[in-house]
Order: C-alpha cells, then sequence, then structure tokens
C-alpha cells in the first residue's frame, strides 16, 4: 500500500495537473483506504476463527474429561442414551421383562450395547437398574448400596440364582441334577 507521499509523487511522475491530478490523488486515496479495510477485516476475520477455534478446542476437551469420569455418555449421535434433568441416563433399550425375557441373552445384549456406546463400567449397573422389572429388579432392590455400584456384583453373584428362576419361567425349562452339582436346563 502506497502512502499518500508517493501517490503524489506518482501524479507528479504523470504529469497530471489540477483537476485531473485532484481526481488522481482522490481515487488512488479511496483505493488505499479501501485495500486498509480489507486488510483489517481480512485480520478481524483471522482473529475470530482462532477465538472460536481455541473455544471449541476447550468445549471437546471438557466434553472429553466428562465422558472419561463417565458424566456423560460418549453417543454423538443422541441414540444411545437420554437424559432426564437431574442428569440421570436411561438407556434407549426394552425393559427386560420377567417371564418373557431370557435374563442371560437380555443381559448380554445389554452388555454389547453398553461397550459399543462407549460407557463407563462404572455405569453399567445403574443403568441396568434403570432397564429391570419384576422379580429382576427385586434382586437389584435387595443388594446393599455398595454391592449395586459394581455391574460386576450385581450381574454375577446375586443375580444368579435369579436368573435361574427367571429361566425356567421364560423358557419353561426345569433344572436336572447332573450329579456334578451343577444345574442343566432342559426343555420339558
Amino acid at each position: 500500500m502506497a502512502t499518500m507521499e508517493e501517490i503524489v509523487k506518482q501524479a507528479d511522475l504523470l504529469g497530471y495537473r489540477g483537476e485531473k491530478r485532484e481526481e488522481y490523488l482522490k481515487q488512488e486515496k479511496e483505493e488505499a483506504e479501501r485495500q486498509a479495510r480489507e486488510k483489517k477485516e481480512e485480520a478481524d476475520r483471522k482473529e475470530r476463527l482462532e477465538l472460536e477455534k481455541v473455544k471449541l478446542d476447550a468445549e471437546m476437551k471438557l466434553l472429553q474429561a466428562k465422558i472419561e469420569a463417565g458424566i456423560i455418555q460418549n453417543d454423538p449421535d443422541g441414540s444411545g442414551a437420554r437424559s432426564n434433568d437431574a442428569g440421570a441416563k436411561h438407556p434407549k433399550l426394552p425393559n427386560f421383562q420377567d417371564g418373557r425375557d431370557d435374563l442371560d441373552i437380555w443381559l448380554t445384549r445389554f452388555e454389547r450395547f453398553a461397550e459399543s456406546n462407549g460407557w463407563s463400567r462404572e455405569k453399567w449397573s445403574s443403568s441396568l437398574c434403570a432397564l429391570l422389572t419384576g422379580r429382576a429388579l427385586d434382586c437389584y432392590g435387595r443388594l446393599s448400596a455398595e454391592q449395586a455400584k459394581d455391574y460386576d456384583n450385581v450381574e454375577e453373584r446375586p443375580m444368579r440364582k435369579e436368573k435361574r428362576a427367571i429361566n425356567i419361567k421364560a423358557t419353561g425349562d426345569i433344572p436336572q441334577n447332573s450329579g456334578s452339582g451343577d444345574l442343566e436346563f432342559q426343555k420339558l
């Protein structure tokens, strides 16, 4: 961008005099001002973009930290969980139906769903509780608060007997003693 002094020298070199000189100086001054405005607008735009990038990076780091802490679900399309005003998540899975669903199969589906949606294992138990009904929910309700927090405690130990009873009701299988102390299920 030329200075006003350079523009005047250029007008003199071109031999402009009088009105023609004034018109040339006016046009060159306007062009210089336009270029200065464009340069400032470009610098402002770059600054806004940089600030937006910093803001988005900070939001991304905060969301990632919340996901890692298990505060929110890693579910960008919104298909895995919905939340109420208190922040509790309810998985979008059908509830376990006592007498209709096989608990082992249903739990396998629940675990696959939780893994594929990136849930932290620490949150599985509370999500599971929201989906249980009937005897399975009763079994969950008999756990101490500490036991209920650990999914492995909930899924493996206390529900094992309940699984057998529920699965007998759902499938019509009856336990038979195989002689080894394990129960086997056979269709009637």
